[in-house]
């Protein structure tokens, strides 16, 4: 199956930012990542109505949507299905997924949080949490990173996928 981890935490933490941080990083490094947002339905997916949407309501087992050098693709899925199935389903080209989102996932979890925004983690406890990323210290008897540190975090997620050559070691001593 396909390697996922999670990036999660409360809105406005810098999850995004971690991701945009970390994805030159594994692709300097040749690896091809996939990522997976978790949406919420704070606007359409896709238009109702438009073609796109009635092809999927038509029975389409996918659509895609390309314009200049993006594509979007849409398909129907089973909610109830577990990410790394689906991951593995849909992304067989991906070396591996960072999933935005998912903090009820059962895969492995890094969570970001940051102190103006709550003193805890929301995945504290949760036996998927590897990591977080904050600018205090949770006690969540993890590893610990600084919001700055995107190349010990690559490494460290790395080392959580044998044969990718990162070091889950990466986060056992923190640098203030």
């Amino acid at each position: 199956m396909i390697p996922v981890i999670v990036i999660c935490g409360r809105s406005n933490t810098g999850k995004t930012t971690l991701i945009e941080k970390l994805l030159p990083l594994f692709s300097g490094r040749g690896l091809s990542v996939a990522t997976i947002k978790d949406y919420h339905g704070e606007g359409p997916v896709d238009v109702p109505g438009k073609d796109s949407d009635r092809h999927l309501k038509a029975g389409a087992c996918a659509v895609v949507l390309r314009g200049g050098d993006t594509a979007r693709m849409f398909f129907m899925v089973d909610p109830s299905m577990p990410l790394g199935e689906f991951a593995d389903s849909r992304l067989k080209g991906a070396d591996f997924v960072i999933a935005e989102g998912f903090k009820s996932a059962e895969t492995a979890k890094i969570e970001v949080a940051l102190a103006s925004r709550s003193r805890g983690l929301v995945c504290a406890g949760d036996p998927h949490l590897v990591a977080a990323v904050a600018d205090f210290d949770p006690g969540a008897g993890v590893p610990l990173f600084g919001h700055d540190e995107a190349g010990r975090i690559s490494e460290f997620i790395l080392g959580l996928f044998p044969g990718m050559g990162g070091s889950r070691a990466a986060g056992r001593k923190r640098r203030r």
